[in-house]
This record gives C-alpha cells, structure tokens and sequence, in this order.
C-alpha cells in the first residue's frame, strides 16, 4: 500500500480519538508519518525558551513532548490524554510527569499555573472548539504560550484522513474540519492572540496547521 493510498481510505473503519488511541498506543512512539514528522517539527519551530516554565501538554499521547519540555529545562510539566493506553505508555517513557486521564474539556488543574501548553494534532479531534480554548486561557498565565498543529483543513477538504494501521488494517480517527478562520474566531473569542501561523505542505497539498497563540 503506498503512503498516498494510506490517506484516501474510503472504506477504512471510522473509530473515535479515545477507541483509535487507545489501540494505536502500542506503536505511536515508534511510528513515523509526514503528518505527525511535520507537526512535530513545526511544534519544535515554535516553541519558546521553557527553562524554568510550567509546561502542559494536551493530548500528550506518549509523551514525546513532555519528555522535550524536561530536556528543555522546564520545571514542571504535566500531560492530558483521552487514552489511558497512552498515558500507560506515557508514564513509563516519561516517568517523571504528571498525567491525567480526561474525558472533557474540564482540566484537573488550577487556574493560571502554566506558562506553555501545546496541543498537537489533537484539536481536530474536538468538535466544537470554544469550551477547550476557554479552559486552555483559564490555566495559562498572562502572556503564555500556546502552540498548536492541526491536521489542514484543505487536506481534510480533498478527501485525506487521520488513519493508522494495526495489525494489517487501516482506521481513520473521527476528525472535524477547523479552517484557520475558526481558528481565529474562536481563539480571539477565548481572549487568545495568534502570533505565528505556519502551514506545511506534502506531496504539494497543506497538510499541518500550526499555530503560536499569546493568551492575553
């Protein structure tokens, strides 16, 4: 199957994030794909300094980001995820973390206790948008950052799909289009200021959304 079929699967099972994650978990750490590689280098481009920061990582998955904010001096650094699979694998890559298992957008965390949060890949995953970028803004402090990546809304428009593999067959994650116009509307609404936006493109087609964002 070549890496493009991969991406236009039709008939592919459709799972929801925590169903797909959860079973996806066994080889997230390992697996390498141009959507999650340009994420996480356009993640990597944006990042502030975080030496000395509190750190928070929304949909931490196994934690690849957690374990960056560490070697990047942060002081405490805490993940969310929807899968307990992932967190379990988290947990043990990442052992000095703090990991929570949420369900919704309602952090278990304190109002204004991080300076950075970065949500990868994972808001696409969100249907309606407001109330996540709201409890994001409640526990970021004045002034910080908020890095995020998004599957592009004209790759979702052209027909591509979140999908992974396991054991020979191909899924999709259930996944909902936010144009970088959402994505300012909700985002200011919320009280959140964008700073950067990056778009990155594969085989000619936007494929990531990424976006610096400055909590006001």
């Amino acid at each position: 199957m070549s890496s493009l079929t991969k991406y236009f699967t039709p008939k592919a099972p459709i799972l929801s994030p925590k169903d797909a994650y959860d079973l996806w978990a066994e080889s997230y750490a390992l697996e390498s794909n141009p959507i999650k590689m340009l994420s996480d280098e356009s993640v990597t481009t944006l990042l502030p300094d975080m030496t000395g920061k509190a750190v928070l990582d929304i949909g931490c998955g196994t934690g690849f980001f957690c374990r960056k904010a560490w070697d990047m001096r942060a002081s405490r650094v805490v993940g969310l995820d929807i899968s307990g699979k992932m967190i379990d694998r988290a947990s043990i890559l990442t052992p000095q973390t703090e990991f929570h298992r949420i369900e919704t957008s309602d952090y278990p965390l304190l109002e204004e206790s991080f300076d950075v949060a970065i949500s990868a890949l994972v808001i696409g995953h969100i249907q309606s948008v407001k109330a996540t970028f709201q409890e994001i803004h409640r526990v970021l402090r004045k002034n910080g950052t908020l890095i995020i990546t998004d599957f592009h809304s004209t790759a979702a428009s052209s027909g591509m799909k979140r999908t992974f593999e396991y054991n020979g067959q191909i899924y999709v994650v259930e996944h909902h289009i936010h144009t970088l116009e959402i994505y300012k509307e909700k985002l200011a609404q919320s009280g959140f200021r964008i700073d950067r936006v990056l778009e990155r493109s594969w085989n000619n087609t936007p494929v990531v959304l990424a976006l610096k964002v400055v909590r006001e």
